[in-house]
């Protein structure tokens, strides 16, 4: 019988890692797949109790045709420039019918499973034990916190947020890291060659660490194109068809200069910018938890070279590159190149982060062949439950970590014979899947507390539903987030979209005018850039909107096709109020009574067909 539960167990009780003669090579892909969907499920429900817009489906709005822009507005560029195979997934969903709300929460549950399965999958590719594996699954959300302060210029969220294509990036790029250790190479390869379309930044990083990985193993290329090309065929196929499209739809943004480009740039990145503005320093939590993902790794490839499945060591050697690279280009980034720079740099050290539950909890599965090192795993289950029950709003320390990573290695190199295992023994087994019920209930009444299941919390906002139900642009005020999604009108300018131009300068010149007229900012103003606390986002400022007079508004109005302006509460302009809420004020900009500016709604246009740049736009949009 080809099974696990067929293979009998050595003298010492243990069974040597790798595959055996009389093992089926899918039982484990069966366990792996059993693993992650039960981890799946687990992270959906915390992530469908943290339900929030997502900043994803902006694009799909504009992709689907539910809101129009006018054919010369940066905002709409951006949508159209910015590639995302999650935003056009959102935007079939919102062309059959479904409500923003709706792929919204979809997208919130999809935040939690993802990350849930990925680092299962992670655990179980090196012990290869379900319930280990679950551990790994649930305990981040708690080890941590729910907001990871480890790096200061890219912190880590895992649910509850609204930046959810960055958040998507990262599981993904952990996902392809934990397949490329189960021994199932098409799957490895084909998420591998898609994760590009999910985030372009985190997939070319995935793919970059496991072809080091492989390369480091030096297979034959007839080999390797059996066993990864199909995968990677498959995958680079979805890939480019999504690419090709996004080229289509973005084929007539304006361009700009490179001098003007570079101009804009430096002046983004010194004055302007969040991410990429803050140094990391190689002492900070983040950085020691790289550095010790890295010590780990390597140790126990080391420790159990002989007796490592070649999955597990490649997965170990993944680990090895991605922290020690991170670090690296974390370090140095200051000094490196413009173009790497854009990319971010320390956000790469996440996903050492994101691993290291798992990765710790893997690597205490395979040492567990000593004794001492199978003590210390129980013990290290029983704290984590225990500390769920008596402390379970409190997150756990980078000091905690690393001595426990660092007293399993002194015990497993202490005993020179303890072999890598795979099944653990009964009593561990049991230990596991009590700590993993104590864990996931925990989490789960925490999640239950912190929010209502699939629904996207607070009341129904008044101010933005009379916003809902006129036509024209909306102006909006500073950096409220997400009024397009929100009102289904298209918005002038996005506060956040700061951060953005970093990544398409070409926009920076249309939306420095827009900034200019209505906001009166200046990206290239040095004395403003330097009062904007390098927030990468409009910071607010009701001083000039609120000296500026009513016939002054009607001229921009007139001059962006604008028809309504949306502030916070506190502010006071000299327009008609069509509706006020606890957080927000709707103004008219008309000349007549407030309710002579109601329509019936906003114009829509033919599926996946976005308005046409017409040349009289792209002269517009050129440099002055």
């Amino acid at each position: 019988m080809n099974t696990i539960s067929s293979i009998q167990p050595a003298a010492d009780g243990v069974v040597p890692a790798g595959p055996t003669p009389t093992e089926s090579p899918d039982a484990w892909w069966r366990g792996a797949g059993a693993v992650a969907l039960a981890a799946a499920i687990l992270g959906g429900i915390v992530g469908l109790h943290h339900c929030t817009w997502q900043a994803i489906v902006e694009p799909a709005q504009v992709l689907a045709g539910t809101v129009e822009y006018p054919p010369d507005n940066p905002y709409y560029h951006r949508h159209l420039q910015a590639w995302s195979l999650t935003s056009q997934l959102s935007a079939a969903l919102l062309a059959s019918g479904i409500s923003e709300e709706a792929v919204s929460i979809a997208v919130s549950g999809l935040l939690g499973a993802a990350y849930s399965a990925a680092a299962a999958l992670v655990a179980f590719a090196l012990c290869r034990n379900f319930w280990l594996a679950l551990v790994a699954s649930v305990c981040v959300y708690y080890l941590f916190g729910q907001d990871m302060p480890y790096n200061s210029a890219y912190q880590i969220v895992l649910v509850g947020t609204v930046h959810s294509n960055g958040v998507l990036g990262q599981q993904m790029a952990l996902l392809c890291v934990g397949l490329a250790g189960l021994g199932r190479p098409r799957l490895a390869g084909f998420c591998c060659a898609v994760a590009p379309a999910v985030h372009v930044t985190w997939g070319l990083w995935a793919i970059g660490v496991t072809g080091l990985a492989l390369a480091w193993e030096r297979p034959p290329l007839r080999r390797f194109l059996k066993e990864w090309g199909p995968g990677l065929v498959a995958g680079g196929i979805v890939t480019a068809a999504s690419l090709g499209w996004q080229i289509w739809l973005a084929r007539d943004v304006p361009a700009i200069s490179a001098e003007e480009k570079t101009r804009y740039l430096r002046a983004l990145l010194a004055m302007w910018d969040y991410h990429r503005s803050r140094r990391v320093l190689p002492f900070e939590p983040g950085m020691l938890l790289t550095a010790a993902s890295v010590l780990f790794s390597a140790g126990w490839l080391f420790r159990f070279r002989d007796s490592l499945s070649k999955d597990a060591a490649r997965l170990l050697r993944i680990f090895v590159i991605t922290g020690a690279l991170s670090y690296a280009l974390a370090a140095v980034a200051p000094w490196l190149p413009e173009i790497v720079v854009r990319a971010i740099p320390a956000r790469f050290i996440t996903l050492s982060l994101l691993a290291l539950p798992a990765l710790l909890l893997g690597v205490l599965g395979i040492a567990a062949g000593d004794a001492g090192c199978r003590l210390l795993l129980a013990f290290h289950l029983f704290y984590l439950a225990g500390h769920r029950l008596v402390m379970p709003g409190v997150a756990w320390n980078v000091n905690e970590t690393l001595t426990v990573g660092a007293l399993g290695a002194v015990l497993c190199f202490a005993n020179r014979a303890a072999p890598a295992i795979r099944r653990l023994r009964p009593w561990l087994a049991a230990a596991c899947a009590a700590a993993f019920a104590i864990m996931a209930t925990g989490v789960l009444r925490q999640s239950a507390q912190d929010g209502e299941f699939a629904t996207i919390p607070g009341p129904r906002d008044e101010a933005i539903q009379s916003a809902s139900q006129g036509s024209g642009m909306l102006i909006v005020a500073a950096d409220l987030p997400l009024m397009q999604l929100k009102t289904r009108r298209p918005v002038l300018f996005f506060g956040w979209m700061l951060d953005d131009i970093v990544y398409f300068p070409n926009l920076a010149p249309a939306s420095n005018r827009i900034l200019q007229r209505v906001y009166e900012v200046d990206l290239l103003d040095p004395e403003q850039g330097r009062g904007s606390l390098h927030r990468g986002t409009l910071a607010p400022n009701a001083g000039p909107w609120e000296r500026r007079s009513r016939q002054e508004w009607l001229e921009i109005g007139r001059e962006y096709g604008a028809t309504q302006v949306v502030t916070p509460r506190s502010w006071r302009l000299d327009l008609p109020v069509l509706a006020q809420s606890e957080r927000y004020t709707l103004y008219a900009i008309a000349e007549g009574s407030a309710t002579d500016v109601h329509s019936t709604g906003t114009s829509i246009v033919p599926l996946f067909r976005p308005h046409r740049i017409v040349s009289r736009a792209n002269r517009d949009l050129s440099p002055a």
